[in-house]
C-alpha cells in the first residue's frame, strides 16, 4: 500500500515538473552590463474607441548595482512584438530622467507607443534578437477612453487616487504625462 501511495505521489510530481517545464516564462527584466539590470516595472493599456487606437504606456526601473556608473545612452531597446517585427505604430515616445546612473543607484525609463486598433498580440521591448520583454511579463492595467475624466483645459485625468494622481497635457500634436504624489 505504500509502494502504491509513494509511485502516485511520484508520478504527480514527475508530471508536475514536466509541465512546469514545459511552459516558457515570461522574462521582465535583462542584464544591461555586469550588476545593472532594467526591469519592466508597471504598463498600463489605453485603448481609445472613438479614434480606434491602443496606446500602451509603460514604466520600467535600471538599478545600478556595480562598482561604476552608467551611462543611460547605452540603454537600446525597440518596441516589437515577440517574433521581433516592428508594429506600425502612430506615435511612441521614451525617455529616461538621467544621463547617468552612479554606482549603487537606479532611475527609471518611461514611455508610451501608440497603435492602430488591429489587436496587437504580444508586444513589449525587444533588447537583442534574443532578448525581450513582454508587456505581459507584468500586470497589464487596462483601460479605455470611457475611464479617463476631461478637464475641458486640454488635460485629462487618466488616474487618481490617495497616492497618485496622473494628468495627461495634450500639447501640439503630443500628449505629455504629469505624475504628482498625493498627500
Amino acid at each position: 500500500m505504500l509502494k502504491k501511495v509513494l509511485s502516485i505521489f511520484l508520478a504527480c510530481i514527475l508530471t508536475l515538473g514536466l509541465v512546469g517545464c514545459s511552459q516558457e516564462d515570461l522574462v521582465d527584466h535583462v542584464s544591461l552590463a555586469d550588476k545593472v539590470t532594467f526591469t519592466l516595472q508597471d504598463v498600463w493599456k489605453i485603448k481609445n474607441n472613438e479614434s480606434n487606437t491602443t496606446y500602451y504606456y509603460y514604466l520600467a526601473e535600471v538599478k545600478n548595482n556595480s562598482d561604476e556608473s552608467y551611462e543611460t545612452s547605452q540603454i537600446s531597446y525597440q518596441i516589437t512584438d515577440d517574433t521581433g517585427n516592428t508594429v506600425n505604430m502612430i506615435d511612441s515616445n521614451q525617455s529616461t530622467p538621467s544621463s547617468v546612473i552612479d554606482s549603487k543607484q537606479s532611475t527609471f525609463v518611461y514611455g508610451y507607443v501608440g497603435y492602430p486598433n488591429s489587436e496587437q498580440e504580444n508586444i513589449g521591448l525587444q533588447f537583442s534578437e534574443d532578448t525581450f520583454i513582454s508587456f505581459d511579463s507584468v500586470d497589464v492595467r487596462e483601460s479605455d477612453n470611457e475611464d479617463i475624466k476631461e478637464s475641458g483645459k486640454g488635460k485629462f485625468v487618466a488616474l487618481e487616487d490617495d497616492y497618485l494622481k496622473i494628468t495627461m497635457i495634450q500639447r501640439i500634436r503630443r500628449i505629455h504625462l504629469k505624475m504628482e504624489r498625493q498627500n
